[in-house]
Order: C-alpha cells, then structure tokens, then sequence
C-alpha cells in the first residue's frame, strides 16, 4: 500500500506577502483622501485622524520587509501544528474559523496556553506548491479527515 502524502509533515516557510502591503498602502492612501472630502468634521478631528492614519502608514512600512510573525509552520500527521517564530517555538490546534480559499489562507489557532495566534497568506507568502499542498490539507481538515480542528 502506498503512503499517504498526507502523512507526511507539511512544513511551510512564510514571507511577508507584498500583496497585503500593497493592499495596506492603498487602503490608506484612499482613507487620507476621504479626509479631504468636504464632510462636517471639525477640522481638530480631520487632523487626528490623519496623524493616526499616517502613523499606521509609517508602521506599515516599517515592517513591510520585516521577519513574518511566524517563521515555519509544521502541520503534523496527527494535525497538531507547530508554530516556530521569534518568541520559540508554540504548539497548537486550527480553530474551526479559520479561512481557505484560492487567494487567501486565514489560519487561526489555539495553542496549548489558550493563546490565540493568526496568520494571514496570500500566494506570495509561499511557493506555489506549498501554497497549494496547504490548501489542500485544509480543505481534508474541514472535510474532517483530520481531528485536527479545535471548536475555540
């Protein structure tokens, strides 16, 4: 009998998703627009407003080439997931809200201290077959193939 592949641990590496930082540029950007719009806000408003749009924006950018949250991911056979990052190394279960499509991979966990972590991945975050093989595992998960999803 041949191995399942999905026995195998699925190890990912994610990267910071230029996608995403270009979403976030652009979200702000129109947000400061918006404030330019006639509207009846005190002008003491518009300018808090914008400080804190522009301080989000400089963080943003800050962090656009920064490490991920999570350096390496490893999904397990038994569908325990290690979460390997700056802070060490966590362990924990997908949360049931978790989100999969083919753009967009939203994991939620719970780790083993209550914790709740998330990461979100677009198809620049990994390669294309380990983007695919996720998504795949996921969708087993959610066809409940794998006891792996927690009901937090």
């Amino acid at each position: 009998m041949l191995p399942n592949k999905s026995d195998k641990p699925l190890a990912l590496e994610p990267v910071p998703s230029r996608y995403l930082f270009c979403y976030g540029v652009i979200l702000h950007l129109l947000a400061l627009g918006a404030l330019l719009l006639p509207m009846n806000l005190p002008v003491t408003i518009r300018l808090g407003l914008s400080a804190g749009l522009l301080f989000s924006l400089r963080r943003l950018w800050q962090h656009r080439r920064g490490p991920a949250e999570m350096e390496k991911i490893i999904l397990k056979a038994d569908g325990i997931w290690k979460l390997v990052g700056q802070q060490g190394m966590d362990v924990g279960t997908l949360r049931e809200d978790s989100y999969c499509s083919r753009w967009l991979v939203i994991l939620r966990f719970r780790t083993r201290m209550g914790r709740s972590r998330q990461l979100i991945l677009l198809p620049d975050s990994l390669p294309a077959d380990d983007f695919r093989r996720l998504r795949v595992r996921l969708m087993q998960i959610r066809a409940g193939d794998k006891p792996s999803v927690d009901k937090a």
